[in-house]
């Protein structure tokens, strides 16, 4: 049984697909149906059950998933310490992902510092919404992104949650002036332009529509965070967006921003992984950085909040 023979065991066991499995693995597929065979052989037992409805594991191999996992992961780990231990120059790259509003707010100057500190570090970085940026770490598009928390069912680990509460956007004064808190039961019916049904935000937004919390009169399902932001700015529309996208706003003099005093409305997000796939040395100096950067959102917006209600005072 040889690395090579795991690796793609692992590829099949994750993707429940031999096609899909190749595919991640960088093989064509009769080449790791060989190899998935002579493992098989070598064990004296039958890994996947190949049937009309695909490929479905066995208990023989999920007992081996489970215990070459954690080796699997512990190799990529010692390389990277090693390279530490020899005092080589942080280098590599790494994909990753992160929402717009996240981008707009913290990654753009983040990304300028890094790589200033790190010129020999390449970095891929890709915006999208955050249940699409889950999957693409699920597919291995991506070795990390800051995306919906996944189920605990799936390979993909969680290494941290990140959570800002959730403001009302508008071009108009819906709700009097910026800074006044809203409840979003009370309010006339708006016209809504919301995000994709798989953003994390969007679904609850529904489930308020759905038990009568919130009435709009119409609703849009727009994909692009620009044609999103022109609609509320300058569309007569309302949408919603975490503390990050009001400030962003605000900064900008973009239309008028409401905190939510009932129901409130959290933006959850993890920076999810997958199990086999530990992060590089790089990876963690990015994010050490990263968690620098959001820890700064939270007191900005607290501290607008106080300024504004001591001017109204």
């Amino acid at each position: 049984m040889d690395l090579r023979q795991i690796l793609y065991f692992m590829r099949v066991f994750e993707e429940r697909s031999f096609t899909k499995g190749a595919k991640r693995a960088n093989v064509v597929q009769p080449a790791l149906s060989r190899q998935i065979s002579l493992l098989e052989k070598e064990l004296n037992t039958v890994l996947f059950a190949r049937g009309a409805r695909g490929v479905v594991p066995t208990n023989a191999a999920t007992r081996l998933y489970e215990r070459v996992l954690p080796l699997v992961t512990g190799l990529a780990s010692i390389k990277e310490e090693l390279k530490a231990l020899t005092g080589e120059t942080l280098s590599g790259r790494f994909a990753c992902g992160f929402p717009p509003t996240i981008n707009k707010a913290i990654v753009g100057r983040l990304l300028v510092e890094f790589l200033d500190l790190y010129p020999d570090v390449e970095v891929s970085l890709l915006e999208s919404f955050s249940g699409e940026l889950t999957e693409m770490v699920q597919d291995g598009v991506l070795d990390f992104a800051l995306g919906a928390v996944p189920d605990q069912a799936s390979n993909l680990v969680c290494e941290f949650e990140y959570t800002e509460d959730v403001v009302l956007r508008c071009g108009h004064p819906i709700a009097g002036p910026s800074f006044r808190p809203c409840r979003l039961d009370e309010l006339p019916p708006l016209r809504l332009v919301l995000p994709p049904a798989q953003n994390v935000m969007s679904k609850q937004i529904h489930a308020l529509i759905d038990a009568g919390q919130l009435r709009p009169s119409k609703i849009v399902t727009v994909g692009s965070v620009n044609a999103i932001s022109d609609l509320i700015s300058n569309g007569g529309w309302a949408g919603f967006s975490p503390v990050s996208g009001g400030l962003i706003s605000l900064e900008r003099g973009e239309g008028f921003v409401y905190p939510i005093e009932r129901p409130k409305i959290s933006y959850r997000l993890g920076l999810v992984r997958r199990q086999d796939r530990p992060l590089t040395a790089a990876a963690n100096a990015f994010l050490s950085m990263f968690s620098t950067y959001v820890s700064d959102i939270k007191p900005t917006w607290d501290q607008l909040l106080a300024d504004r209600i001591a001017k109204a005072r």
